[in-house]
């Protein structure tokens, strides 16, 4: 059985390997496991439909991830200026 820490979900730029499409598929962290939502294979992932496990051989390994951007807030309106103090 194939066990996985952590799957990655697909994009664009790192299509699934099974089906090549850029959504609703993952891959293992290792590089050594996919879920495929659309290709069949003998190992059903799960009981409610999420697609089938496929063994992958690593001859395309998976990019090292990058890190997240993090998100930068936009600065926040003083509470006189939203309520109309002020104005007029």
């Amino acid at each position: 059985m194939i066990t996985a820490s952590k799957w990655l979900r697909v994009s664009k730029r790192n299509p699934c390997p099974v089906c090549g499409k850029p959504d609703w598929c993952l891959i293992s962290q290792d590089g050594k496991a996919a879920i495929c939502a659309r290709i069949e294979s003998d190992k059903p992932a799960g009981n409610k439909g999420a697609g089938w496990i496929h063994t992958l051989d690593n001859s395309n390994p998976l990019p090292p991830l990058k890190p997240k951007q993090p998100i930068e807030e936009s600065p926040k309106a003083a509470p006189d200026v939203l309520d109309g103090a002020g104005v007029g």
